[in-house]
């Protein structure tokens, strides 16, 4: 390092700094990602409680069309699988984000709301 010109170790500097930048406003942008995440994991969860129940929207009896042991997790590697390799693992994190939204009770969802980290979200709206 020492062997490098003034101007060089500068450059070097100037870059560390960058990378650094870079590195913050990525970790900052992956953790604003959790509530966006999160509304497409409880909209998945909600799916395979329609697929695994035994009554359908309108109160009809009908057949479960997908295995009642079928957890979350494994539902959603099924759907992230792509081109013969695993589907990517559900993060805990996400998880976390569409639990807190269940958790706040069905009135919101009734209205077609769900809230996520001091916002609400329309469940109607294509993500």
């Amino acid at each position: 390092m020492l062997a490098l010109s003034v101007d060089e170790q500068d450059r070097m500097a100037i870059e560390l700094g960058k990378v650094e930048t870079n590195a913050k406003d990525a970790t900052e942008a992956h953790k604003l990602s959790f509530p966006a995440a999160g509304k497409v994991v409880f909209t998945i969860q909600k799916r395979l409680e329609l697929l695994k129940s035994s009554v359908d929207e309108k109160g009809q009896p009908k057949k479960p069309q997908i295995s009642l042991a079928t957890s979350l997790a494994t539902y959603w590697e099924s759907i992230t699988k792509a081109n013969g390799k695993s589907g990517v693992k559900l993060n805990n994190h996400w998880l976390s984000c569409a639990q807190g939204c269940i958790k706040l009770g069905s009135a919101n969802a009734a209205r077609g709301r769900v809230w996520f980290s001091g916002s609400f979200f329309r469940l109607d709206l294509d993500a």
